[in-house]
Parts: C-alpha cells; sequence; structure tokens
C-alpha cells in the first residue's frame, strides 16, 4: 500500500515478515509501503473482524529478479512491528526444499479485476479454485498465444488455472496461490505467487506464478 492505494497482495510468514511479488514491491519506496493484514471489503471500516496495518521496515528482493521477463518474481517485507496473530491473521506453510507436497485444486485470494477490460479492482476479497497445470503443458499452451512458438517458461515460474472465467487477474499480484494437502484438507501450503497472465478468465490458458518451492533456498 502506498498512500492507502491498493497495489496487491501477499501472504503472511510470521508476524513481522510477509511475501509478494518483487513486480509489486521493488520499484516503491520502502517508506511508503505498509501492509494490511485481515481485509475483507476495502471501501469499509467498519469489518466483523478488524484488520491489522503496519509499516514496512525493509524490503528484499531477489538479487536475480528482472523486471523484464518478471523472472525470480518474488520479495519479503520485513515489517516495523508484528501482526498480533488470530483467528483471521495467520501465516501460510510454505513446502520443504525438494518436497513437492501431495495437494488438490489450489486457490487464490485477492482484490484483482474481474478482467482486463474492468475499470477497477473489487471492494471485497473473493476466492477461486483452480488446478495446477504443468511447467509442459503450460509452456505448450502459451506458445499457442501472442508469445510465439519459441517462447520459453523459465523455471522461476509455475502455471494454475486455464478453465473459463476461472482466474486471476490484474491487481491479484503478489497474491498467493495456496493449495490443501489431498491427506490433510484443512492444511494448505503457498506454492506460488501471482506473476503474471494473458487475458484472464478466457480460458485455455493458465495464469503464470512465481514458483515457491524453487525459491526455498533464497527464502
Amino acid at each position: 500500500l502506498g498512500q492507502q492505494t491498493f497495489i496487491g497482495g501477499g501472504s503472511i510468514l510470521s508476524p513481522n515478515m510477509v511475501l509478494t511479488a518483487a513486480h509489486i514491491v521493488c520499484a516503491i519506496d520502502t517508506e511508503k509501503l505498509s501492509v494490511r493484514a485481515g481485509e475483507w471489503d476495502t471501501q469499509s471500516e467498519q469489518e466483523a473482524l478488524p484488520y491489522q496495518e503496519q509499516d514496512v521496515l525493509v524490503k528484499i528482493c531477489h538479487e536475480q529478479y528482472n523486471n523484464a521477463t518478471l523472472f525470480n518474481d518474488i520479495a519479503v517485507l520485513n515489517l516495523r512491528a508484528p501482526f498480533e496473530l488470530s483467528q483471521h491473521i495467520m501465516p501460510i506453510c510454505l513446502p520443504r526444499e525438494f518436497e513437492y507436497p501431495n495437494v488438490g485444486r489450489c486457490f487464490v485470494a485477492g482484490w484483482g479485476k474481474e478482467n482486463f477490460g474492468a475499470a477497477a479492482t473489487r471492494n471485497i476479497l473473493r476466492k477461486v479454485d483452480l488446478p495446477i497445470v504443468n511447467n509442459t503443458l503450460c509452456q505448450r499452451q502459451l506458445r499457442r498465444t501472442r508469445l510465439g512458438r519459441h517462447f520459453v517458461l523459465d523455471q522461476s515460474f509455475m502455471c494454475a488455472g486455464g478453465e473459463e472465467n476461472v482466474d486471476s487477474c490484474k491487481g491479484d499480484g503478489g497474491s498467493p496461490l495456496f493449495c490443501p494437502l489431498v491427506d490433510h484438507p484443512g492444511q494448505y501450503y503457498q506454492l506460488g505467487i501471482v506473476a503474471w497472465g494473458l487475458n484472464c478468465h478466457t480460458g485455455k490458458v493458465p495464469g503464470v506464478y512465481a514458483n515457491v518451492l524453487k525459491q526455498f533456498n533464497w527464502l
């Protein structure tokens, strides 16, 4: 958030640490950033469960982040003061190195636009469920778009979606892609971070996410 202007999503790793996309925060002065947790309606100050807001003390962007290609699109924000954890403000689990969890369909939650042509982001937090798409299939589908037949999907990315009317969109950048374990459906792991996509909600073309598992050592 810069002067109370919504710029994107993130997830809590610990009470004073937030994970987001580098393309959301790395071009903004750290002192202009703050993080709001527990928000539901961005246009209301009267909510059943109150939000908390903290200023950012330190911004850490991946040293190999590329603003042109969005390779390694990951950043961590250290907060000036910790969030007080509660029933609606909680940290997300991350997968262990080299251990891809057995997950079902995944979810993205955010305030992104209904579609690319929409005038503004949403006021109310929205959640959609999406299938994981393996990178080989994702690259094949992306090559059928304006990216062309020589497009190569970088290994710092993963893909999800590709279904009609179900997608992340502009304004969801930085939001987590989180997935329930098949054997423990009440336990969720964050596998991705919303990075980029083509013509959201049109189907057939998956959205592209920063791959959290690939960044385990960096985190």
